[in-house]
């Protein structure tokens, strides 16, 4: 395909030029040298002549970065005593919280200044998504169950399926409980013991505050 390209290009040179007459002579002597149909080769030709050659690949410029290191770890800083919310929300209230954070000492005095203090309040919702997303992606959790599966809870536990119904008197219940310890057991937490009744729908929790440590526990 290289070599056809290129002899198409030859003779594209003198088909822009010549007459009528001189075109089907010129196409003629394509179609022998390439094998092409003519009207194929007529089709190549005005293209051939507009094709430029292999252009030398220019090295992009970086753009130089917008907001430092400082204004980062202060815009994270931010973000974490915030609650972590979404740039939206957090771009509306930053004239809030900034001023808030520095009377209290919270924020990294060696990093404020003018320049940053000027940053945090006109950065954009997007920006802010985009440089705190490495944070956020890292703080992501994943599922921690405390309970083991067991052959007694298998035997003993009928499991409903979907179409029964329900039970018709008080008296029938369930349970669920839920550890409030974020991605570990260890240290404290509060979990949750709820418990409803499925006929009356009343339902009752309860919470107390227990200290993990490795297999033992205490409450």
């Amino acid at each position: 395909m290289a070599t056809k390209r290129e002899i198409t290009k030859k003779y594209a040179r003198e088909y822009a030029k010549a007459s009528k007459k001189t075109r089907g002579r010129l196409l003629d002597e394509l179609v022998a040298s390439t094998g092409w149909s003519r009207a194929n080769a007529r089709r190549q030709v005005p293209g051939a002549g507009k094709r430029r050659g292999p252009q030398r690949s220019v090295k992009r410029v970086p753009r130089p970065r917008t907001y430092g290191y400082d204004t980062l770890k202060l815009l994270i800083s931010v973000w974490m005593l915030a609650g972590q919310p979404w740039g939206k929300y957090l771009a509306a209230t930053m004239g809030i919280w900034l001023p808030k954070l520095i009377v209290h000492g919270e924020l990294d005095e060696a990093r404020l200044n003018d320049h940053t203090r000027e940053q945090l309040l006109t950065v954009s919702t997007a920006t802010i998504d985009r440089l705190v997303k490495p944070t956020r992606d890292t703080m992501t959790l994943t599922g921690i169950s405390g309970t083991r599966p067991g052959p007694l809870l298998r035997n003993s536990i009928t499991v409903r399926k979907a179409g029964h119904e329900h039970e018709q008197v008080p008296g029938f219940v369930e349970i669920d409980l839920v550890l409030h310890c974020g991605a570990s057991l260890q240290g404290e937490f509060a979990p949750t013991l709820t418990v409803i009744d499925v006929h009356t729908g009343c339902y009752q929790y309860q919470r107390q505050v227990v200290c993990v440590s490795g297999r033992g526990s205490c409450g």
